[in-house]
């Protein structure tokens, strides 16, 4: 959820709800409550914004002034996010006039502006660590995921068939360094709490199973949720 500039078309196109901010927040705001009403926790993304280059596969970058970036990027979010306890995904843009660095990175973006000055108190959640947009200056999709959850994320997602490899990067690091290890207890917190609140597990971090998976049903709503897509990218 961001507001549309004319030169995100390239990425975002019709990702968005709309132009208009007041409708993108209308409509932002009721999608999420609708995802709540249907027990499915939704994740804002991509905060604090995008431009027209497409992170998967090339260094994006919001180059604007700090006015411009708190009128345009931040204020929307700000609507929508403000105190709230649902899950955000951090961009991997990199704001020049906020760090020298992609946002999922940048301590300044994720402590100072996203949680207090936005007071967020949710889950936050990477964009893809395996994207082209942080493959710069020789680093690792490790390096990558060590640096994000450094810097204040509390899951990484990684495309990249690396789980083994990633959790003994993370596990490694734990054990050297203090800092890190306290890092990880907080995400790791946020998780669990996030986890307690929408039924998954309860206060003594044990499975509760409402539901039993339906195999047969998941596939017929997938199904259904594709045809409407394709019926959509037709009629235009």
């Amino acid at each position: 959820m961001k507001k549309k500039r004319s030169n995100e078309s390239g990425f975002l196109d019709d990702r968005i709800f709309s132009n208009d901010e007041d409708v993108l927040i209308k409509y932002t705001k009721a999608f999420i409550l609708g995802m709540k009403k249907g027990g499915i926790l939704s994740t804002v993304k991509h905060f604090p914004g995008n431009t027209e280059t497409d992170p998967h596969f090339s260094k994006s970058i919001i180059d604007v002034d700090k006015d411009i970036f708190y009128k345009e990027f931040i204020n929307p979010f700000r609507k929508i996010i403000y105190a709230s306890e649902d899950p955000v995904l951090i961009s991997h843009a990199e704001v020049s006039c906020i760090d020298k660095k992609p946002f999922c990175f940048s301590k300044i973006g994720i402590e100072k502006i996203l949680r207090s000055e936005l007071n967020f108190k949710g889950l936050i959640i990477t964009d893809d660590m395996a994207m082209k947009a942080l493959k710069t200056h020789g680093r690792s999709t490790a390096d990558n995921v060590l640096l994000a959850l450094a810097a204040g994320c509390d899951m990484v997602m990684c495309s990249e068939p690396k789980f083994k490899e990633l959790v003994e990067v993370i596990s490694k690091k734990m054990k050297t360094e203090s800092d890190f290890l306290k890092r990880i207890d907080d995400a790791v917190f946020n998780i669990l709490k996030t986890k307690i609140k929408m039924g998954i597990i309860d206060e003594e971090c044990k499975p509760i199973e409402k539901y039993k998976f339906n195999k047969e049903k998941f596939y017929k709503v997938k199904k259904s949720a594709e045809d409407v897509l394709k019926n959509s990218k037709q009629s235009k």
